[in-house]
């Protein structure tokens, strides 16, 4: 009789167990201006590897700020990930971005930029005021610049491209900066480059499950398989509902009828 006790026992609890548990937990570096991560991201040393997917490592520095380490380019801030919109915005972590973006690249990552620009870079030999007719094109980068030099930055556009170039400037390079929708819409000076770059991946896809209020992740412990956690109530089709009624009620009642029976007997 114990064996049989134990065998419903057993048989009930996995029954009753979530069907869409996520063995993964969000995480964050700072609870409170930190952005949450979780999957495709992970926070390095703190979460399993299978909470996350490869090349979305985070991890968190000594002020708690959330890191990505880019293979080409280093490290930067992420400020915000958009997991609906599969973006995620960074900084440099020194307050110095336009000093980065000279060699910035995504190679071997799995991130491209969303929107780009072309932007080209100036190192002029006295100060900024003496290009007053251009200041509308190009913009002082300070902290690029010393006391006898200025760093100039313009976007490199037809209209820009008319401007006067200063006699005394010389180009350093141009490079296509990946910014944000609302800057690359509605802003053609430098000052953009002030502002977060915006990143966006296409693999995993998993935008379609976080409109729902659900969260990706893998299905088990080894295989490749991503799937779709907690998803909302009206992202279930009918036929699922029917399925979850028909695949957990009857054994439900089973193990009803059979607990009954024990206690009568």
């Amino acid at each position: 009789m114990e064996k049989t006790t134990a065998l419903i026992i057993i048989l009930c609890s996995s029954i009753f167990t979530p069907l869409s548990a996520n063995p993964c937990k969000p995480d964050s570096c700072d609870a409170v201006f930190g952005p949450r991560i979780r999957f495709p991201f992970r926070l390095r040393n703190r979460n399993p590897t299978r909470c996350g997917h490869p090349g979305f490592d985070l991890y968190c520095n000594a002020l708690n700020q959330t890191i990505l380490n880019l293979p080409k380019s280093g490290e930067f801030v992420v400020d915000h990930i958009d997991y609906a919109a599969q973006a995620l915005f960074i900084n440099d972590p020194d307050s110095c971005l336009p000093g980065r973006i000279l060699n910035f690249s995504l190679l071997g990552s799995p991130f491209r930029g969303a929107y780009t620009r072309n932007y080209t870079f100036l190192n002029c030999s006295s100060d900024y005021l003496d290009y007053t007719s251009t200041r509308y094109y190009y913009m002082p980068l300070f902290c690029l610049s010393g006391r006898n030099h200025t760093v100039l930055a313009t976007n490199t556009r037809p209209a820009a491209a008319a401007a006067e170039v200063p006699p005394t400037c010389r180009k350093i390079g141009s490079v296509l900066v990946p910014l944000q929708w609302t800057l690359a819409q509605f802003y053609w000076s430098a000052m953009d480059l002030r502002e977060d770059l915006q990143l966006v991946w296409n693999q995993p896809d998993c935008s379609d499950c976080e409109s729902r209020g659900g969260v990706c992740g893998y299905k088990d412990d080894s295989g490749p398989e991503i799937v779709c956690y907690r998803p909302s109530k009206s992202g279930l089709p009918r036929s699922a509902k029917y399925g979850i009624i028909i695949g957990v009620g009857i054994p439900a009642l089973i193990c009803t009828i059979g607990l009954a029976c024990y206690a009568c007997g």
